[in-house]
């Protein structure tokens, strides 16, 4: 009787390794079966994983075909114009996109009724120019983001100054806000504000062109590893520091009534210049992540103008 007990439970055992082998072998034909879910060709029948108690079965069909992989999407950085013909391109859309605001300016703004004449403004917030300096802006947010993520992948960045980009960003999406809400008209009229408390008004002037001046030398430093890109944030900068002059009420009364006109001019140039030499750097970056074009480095020229006038000392002796 004992060994007839003992005889049950050994085979009672062998049934339950038996039954965890076969689940385990289950799961391994299933993880193996995800991993491969994305070719066409290693389909594995559900049927093989069915549970025990169910009859029905869904078989999996090829709906699509396989270019709608993951490998065949388009990715972020698709988006970077990289030959000289897309950046060319893009800049000529910014410029058309400038002129043809300057012309529904100059067509609407004389002898239209200011309901109309406002949304074709350069200077309001309710405005078409307005509503492109917030797209200009955003899309500046989303390269300086890309930039991020491609900047902080580069092995000799142990300072990790890659961070700043995250800072710009921030700067591009508050800004682009900024041109909608208009964060300015809560302070109250800069002229009624420079008359009744001249202290408070210098004192945000100052403020604002600190951070700008703050900014964009932060900016230059690192985009002077991209001439073309220094040169348009130079001319951004130009256009910035231009429009932060003509706040000064003196400057406006002195302008007469062109001064919508020069302003947003000066804003909406601003803006554009910002967007392509942010563009043409996250070329720049691109290209060099992906070794299609040499990293330009200033210590390689010092090294270099070392090496040149140690070899003219040793001639000279």
């Amino acid at each position: 009787m004992r060994l007839g007990a003992s005889g049950c439970l050994l085979a009672e055992c062998r049934s339950l390794d038996l039954a965890r082998n076969d689940q385990r072998r289950r799961r391994v034909v299933i993880d193996g079966a995800l991993q491969n879910e994305d070719d066409v060709n290693e389909v594995v029948s559900i049927g093989a994983f069915e549970r025990e108690g169910t009859t029905t079965a869904v078989e999996p069909t090829a709906c699509y075909d396989r270019r709608a992989g993951r490998g065949f999407q388009l990715r972020t950085t698709d988006l970077i114009p990289k030959r000289p013909k897309a950046v060319f391109l893009f800049l000529a859309a910014v410029a058309t996109i400038v002129i043809l605001l300057n012309l529904l300016h100059l067509a609407f703004s004389n002898s239209w009724p200011a309901a109309i004449s406002g949304k074709f403004s350069l200077v309001q917030s309710g405005s078409i120019a307005a509503w492109f300096s917030t797209a200009f802006l955003m899309l500046a947010c989303l390269v300086c983001l890309q930039i991020y993520s491609l900047r902080q992948h580069r092995s000799d960045d142990y300072r990790g100054t890659y961070r700043i980009w995250l800072l710009f960003a921030g700067a591009m999406l508050l800004s682009s806000m900024n041109c909608i809400v208009n964060f300015d008209e809560m302070l109250g009229d800069e002229s009624h504000l420079s008359s009744s408390s001249p202290l408070l008004f210098w004192s945000l002037w100052a403020t604002k062109a600190l951070v700008v001046a703050g900014l964009f030398i932060r900016g230059f430093v690192e985009l002077r590893l991209s001439r073309g890109s220094l040169a348009l944030a130079a001319i951004s900068s130009v256009a910035y520091v231009s429009s932060l002059v003509l706040q000064i009420p003196e400057v406006t009364q002195s302008i007469g009534v062109s001064f919508a006109l020069v302003l947003g001019n000066t804003q909406f140039l601003g803006h554009a210049f910002l967007l392509v030499a942010l563009a043409v750097y996250a070329r720049n970056v691109f290209l060099t992540s992906n070794g299609l074009m040499a990293v330009r480095t200033v210590k390689a020229k010092t090294k270099t103008k070392q090496a040149k006038k140690k070899t003219t000392v040793d001639d000279e002796t």
